[in-house]
């Protein structure tokens, strides 16, 4: 049975898919740190695994995924068995995805005087 695995803030769907490839073939990761690191258990060691799809959304002014991480990965991901895809959604903070949380500078209301 496949499966598929959605992260925020985290490397957890690339885990999972780096793992389990024969089981989770659909996977996102939004806003996603540590992406790439030195660590041991980095995601990205795991990209020979990965298969089916992937998509990264990451925001535009997050300084825990800079342009030079985003373009690494793009770079690691294009060797692997993995339909990979992202976007760099512009005016977005760190945390963009979550619920009820507005960090997009673009869609916040005018401030207001009291």
């Amino acid at each position: 049975m496949a499966h598929s695995a959605i992260a925020w803030a985290d490397g957890t769907s690339l885990c999972a898919a780096g793992a389990y490839p024969e089981r989770f073939i659909a996977n996102a990761s939004l806003h996603g740190t540590l992406l790439i690191s030195d660590r041991e258990d980095s995601p990205h060691h795991l990209a020979d695994r990965f298969r089916g799809e992937l998509y990264c959304g990451f925001a535009e002014h997050d300084p825990h995924a800079p342009l030079a991480l985003i373009a690494e990965l793009g770079r690691v991901l294009a060797r692997a068995a993995v339909r990979y895809r992202y976007e760099l959604h512009p005016g977005a903070e760190h945390g963009y995805a979550l619920p009820d949380r507005d960090t997009t500078t673009s869609v916040r209301p005018p401030a207001t005087g009291s």
